[in-house]
C-alpha cells in the first residue's frame, strides 16, 4: 500500500512538473480537532503546490500531529493529495481555492499499559478543503485553509490471552494557516 502511494505520488509530482515549471513550497501550523480525537492539539507540515493551470494544480502536503489519550499516545502524519481549484480576486492578490483528494494516515501508537500492544493501520481517506491565500509580494503568499478528513481505522490490541480487532470512523478537522514561497 505505502509503494502504491508513494508512486500515485512521484506520478503526481511529475505531471505538475512538466505541465508548468513554477512552483510555490511552503510551510504551514496546524490546529487539529474532531470527535473521533481523544486531545485535539497543535501540528506543523510542510506542502508543495504544483499549478497545471491558472486555476488548477496539485497540492501535496504532509501535516504532523498527535492525539493523546490516558494510556495512550499517538503520532499521526497525515498526507494527501488535493486537486486544487483557485481564483484570483482584488488585484491579483487574493486567491480563493476549494479542494478534494486522497488522504493517507500514517499512525505510530504508544500505549503506556503493561502487557498490552496496540497496532493501528495506516489508512487511506479522503478530504476537502476550502481556503484563501494573500500575495504579500509576487513570490510569498500567506494562507489559511480548513480541511475535513474522512477515513476508517482498524487497530489490533493485545495481550498475553487475547487479541482483539476494533474498526472505527477516524474524521477530524484541520485548519492550517501557513506560508508558501514561488519558485
Amino acid at each position: 500500500m505505502k509503494k502504491t502511494v508513494m508512486l500515485v505520488l512521484v506520478v503526481l509530482f511529475s505531471v505538475s512538473a512538466i505541465a508548468q515549471a513554477q512552483c510555490r513550497i511552503g510551510f504551514h501550523g496546524a490546529n487539529v480537532s474532531g470527535d473521533d480525537l481523544e486531545q485535539p492539539g497543535i501540528g506543523f507540515g510542510a506542502q508543495v503546490v504544483l499549478p497545471m493551470t491558472d486555476m488548477l494544480g496539485w497540492e501535496i502536503s504532509a501535516t504532523r500531529f498527535e492525539d493523546k489519550a490516558e494510556d495512550l499516545k499517538i503520532n499521526i502524519t497525515h498526507v494527501a493529495a488535493t486537486l486544487q481549484l483557485s481564483t484570483l480576486v482584488i488585484d491579483q492578490r487574493l486567491r480563493l481555492y476549494g479542494g478534494l483528494g486522497l488522504s493517507f494516515n500514517y499512525f505510530d501508537a504508544e500505549v503506556s499499559i503493561p502487557g498490552y500492544t496496540v497496532e493501528i493501520e495506516s489508512m487511506i481517506g479522503f478530504h476537502a478543503a476550502a481556503g484563501a491565500g494573500v500575495y504579500l509580494t509576487k513570490d510569498i503568499e500567506l494562507f489559511a485553509e480548513y480541511r475535513s478528513v474522512w477515513a476508517d481505522t482498524e487497530a489490533t490490541v493485545r495481550n498475553r490471552y487475547d487479541c482483539q480487532v476494533v474498526k472505527s470512523p477516524f474524521d477530524f478537522d484541520i485548519i492550517r494557516v501557513g506560508m508558501n514561497f514561488n519558485f
